[in-house]
């Protein structure tokens, strides 16, 4: 993280941070203040643009930091709504912005998810933008209903295996994040069961609470109302560690399946092209603003941690997900449009 921002014994504590990251896995953002471009942002408004609709977790996520960079900046950083196609639309408005700075992206799981099930994309993730960093995550949790019986992984997969197409799953839709993360695990084990859709988790986590459906994932925020209500059997979580979660969950990992994790992210973009300066400076305010111990815990109250990179460990990021969901789509014979 940036030194100017840490305490004065910041060298011990930026050390013990960047220990902590690199344990996580997570790149440790530049030390070093990074210089402010000149000019930038002055006096012009700085919009960010959400390609969903308001009210949403990517939304909300958004609009914290807004906050935080008027604030930082002492000028005008709004949200513009931009919603459809899947997070398309919005997406596509900041590939054809002009590279100044003043339209940024956030950007949600759903971009990396499109292109493997999309067959004309009307731009291209990897060269379209210039990453600036992830901003935060969510585990999905794997659930069960409870007329299904089923208290642990290892007795769901028993299941599975020894009944192929006996038991169903929900999901929000062919090629959202919840339909491919249970189609992972699936491939993961080696088992089938029959896809049931609905129009959002909502109504999904409605079915199974009910008994309708079997078995579904769904992000953490929403699932564990459920869960902690006894309204379904919550059985693990999709991430690698339960940091800034109040749960007794395990991880699938530590419940056998090692190294398995399908995250819920959100991060921030810019249009190819944008000067480096810019997007270092932005980086380091984004990492300034998601260090502030309101920012977090609201953050925490929606099952997400700050995991704050640098635009090329960003990248990076974003390119192990298009590979994962087109594997995904390729291995699972899904018919994309």
């Amino acid at each position: 993280m940036d030194r100017s921002l840490l305490p004065n014994c910041g060298r011990l504590v930026h050390r013990m941070m960047a220990g902590l990251l690199a344990a996580a896995g997570l790149a440790v953002p530049a030390a070093d203040t990074a210089a402010q471009p000149a000019g930038y942002p002055g006096s012009g408004r700085v919009s960010l643009v959400v390609p969903f609709a308001p009210g949403g977790t990517t939304d909300i996520v958004a609009r914290l930091l807004a906050q935080g960079l008027s604030k930082r900046w002492g000028t005008s950083v709004i949200i513009e709504n931009k919603p459809g196609a899947g997070g398309n639309i919005g997406a596509e408005y900041i590939a054809r912005s002009k590279p100044d700075g003043y339209n940024l992206l956030i950007g949600a799981t759903s971009l990396a998810n499109a292109p493997a099930m999309t067959k004309n994309m009307r731009y291209d993730v990897t060269s379209d933008f210039e990453p600036i960093s992830l901003l935060a995550t969510t585990p999905l949790v794997l659930m069960v209903s409870n007329k299904s019986g089923i208290k642990t992984v290892p007795e769901l997969i028993t299941r599975l295996k020894s009944k192929p197409d006996a038991l169903n799953y929900g999901s929000s839709g062919v090629g959202t994040s919840i339909n491919l993360s249970t189609l992972m695990f699936l491939n993961r084990i080696g088992a089938q069961a029959v896809h049931i859709q609905y129009k959002g988790s909502a109504p999904a986590l409605t079915a199974l609470a009910s008994g309708e459906i079997d078995i579904l994932f769904d992000n953490y925020a929403t699932a564990m109302q459920f869960v902690s209500s006894g309204q379904v059997k919550g059985l693990a979580l999709t991430g690698m560690d339960r940091t800034n979660l109040k749960t007794e969950l395990p991880t699938l990992s530590e419940s056998g399946l090692q190294n398995f994790e399908s995250l819920t992210w959100i991060g921030m973009l810019a249009p190819a092209g944008t000067p480096k300066q810019i997007v270092t400076w932005v980086n380091s305010e984004v990492a300034a603003v998601f260090q502030d111990p309101d920012v977090i815990s609201r953050l925490a109250g929606m099952g997400f941690s700050p995991k704050i990179t640098t635009p090329q460990a960003f990248g990076e990021f974003i390119r192990n997900e298009l590979t994962k969901a087109k594997q995904l789509v390729t291995a699972n014979n899904i018919s994309i449009e």
